[in-house]
């Protein structure tokens, strides 16, 4: 192993669109837990996603500044302007006492994505965004004032990574149902540097159904009434309700708590298969190693998918290896997008090698919760939490990551 740095970059807007206006939905249908489906139901293969991000939709027209809590070094907090196309948001971040606080670099536009498969689910910022990289003195609420903004958007979507250990893994498994059929849908809270899970939050999950009618809400619970096994354990459940049309498309989780005395918020996202038949990811082909006078460029693995109609895609996954701990972490995330004729056809996902490096974990790597999207439909055709495995080089084969992208001087962190 070499020395480990941490270089993790978010990589946070939702891989579609109809999941953003879940960080903003307004009226919810409250579901009680037996709700009886009235179509058949198709169970999905078990699914999870790891989170370590607060995000929420500022309205510029009734607030000019936002709280976020900061907690730890490589801290990040992303910002862009909701259907406005330029960058001049113009931000300032004032520390815990209201003076101005200057954040260790600040980069406009796009950046790699794909640095980081901490969001496995959610994919390609866009260029509007704004990214501040900080190492917060000391733990504390920070404020975003959005007082200077240019872009005259209307809103803004922030995320935050608070550069803290706390974790949520969504998970949805149809190995443990209702009666009804309904799927369980399981949210884990911990502290990833030591194990210790959350206890106390109060975590909720916004579904939209594939009838496109109004968000249903459900509470998770972890009291050891099933679906939950453990009562007190961090692993809050609870059963999704089915609407009529196929089951429920999106599924947004939102955990709220007290952690070291401040308020922490994490939310996750997944996604279930919809019943329309015909979609498969039939698995991957051996990996190829692409190498250059500089090292690894990059890895390439084939994968195969079954199409019942031609049309748009993407196929997306995250690349998982094993900490020295012998802990699963995220090590690289990658999507592809194709046009493609029906019938059996192959999708290539492409792993930079100089994400590989940032990670600094040792091969072999897994290629683990693969979806495939319909974009002409917005929908998940399918999807498989384990794909194979990427072998055939070691850490030292890989080129330095990179380094980080000059700070432009144009946009300095105004004065109060």
């Amino acid at each position: 192993m070499r020395p480990h740095k941490s270089h993790h970059t978010p990589v946070l807007l939702a891989a579609l669109l109809p999941a953003l206006s879940l960080f903003a939905a307004g009226s919810v249908t409250q579901m009680s837990q037996g709700f009886a489906p009235r179509t058949p139901y198709v169970a999905p293969r078990p699914f999870a996603s790891t989170s370590s991000l607060d995000a929420f939709v500022v309205d510029a027209t009734r607030q000019s500044s936002a709280s976020v809590v900061l907690r730890g070094p490589n801290a990040r907090v992303v910002v862009w302007p909701v259907g406005v196309p330029t960058a001049e948001t113009g931000l300032r971040l004032l520390n815990p006492k209201g003076n101005p606080f200057a954040p260790d670099g600040r980069t406009e536009g796009a950046f790699a994505a794909g640095s980081s498969a901490e969001m496995s689910g959610l994919v390609d910022l866009p260029p509007t965004a704004t990214l501040l990289k900080v190492s917060p003195a000391a733990p504390g609420r920070y404020t975003l004032d959005f007082s200077h903004a240019q872009s005259g958007a209307k809103a803004f979507m922030v995320a935050v990574q608070d550069g803290s250990g706390y974790r949520m893994r969504v998970s949805l498994s149809e190995m443990v149902s209702s009666p009804a059929g309904h799927p369980a849908l399981y949210a884990k809270l911990f502290n990833r540097n030591d194990g210790t899970p959350l206890l106390g939050f109060r975590v909720t999950a916004m579904a939209r159904s594939a009838s496109a009618g109004s968000p249903a809400r459900v509470v998770l619970r972890d009291d050891g009434v099933a679906p939950d096994a453990t009562a007190g354990d961090g692993i809050y459940s609870c059963f999704l309700p089915v609407e009529p049309g196929g089951g429920m498309e999106d599924v947004k989780v939102d955990a709220w708590g007290t952690a070291d005395g401040l308020p922490l918020h994490r939310v996750g996202h997944t996604a279930l298969a919809l019943s329309e038949g015909g979609f498969r990811i039939l698995g991957a082909r051996p990996c190829q190693v692409l190498r250059d006078p500089s090292g690894v460029s990059a890895v390439e693995v084939p994968v195969r998918v079954e199409l019942p109609k031609a049309g748009t895609y993407r196929l997306q996954a995250t690349l998982t290896g094993q900490s020295p701990s012998g802990a699963e972490v995220e090590v690289a995330y990658a999507s592809v997008e194709a046009s493609l004729a029906a019938g059996e056809r192959t999708m290539t996902l492409r792993f930079a090698g100089q994400d590989l490096s940032r990670a600094d974990v040792d091969p072999p790597y897994a290629v683990r919760d693969a979806s495939l999207l319909d974009l002409e439909a917005i929908r998940v055709a399918a999807q498989t939490p384990r794909l194979g495995r990427v072998t055939g080089f070691t850490l030292a084969e890989l080129p330095p990551p990179a380094p980080a992208p000059a700070l432009p001087s144009k946009h300095p962190v105004p004065a109060p």
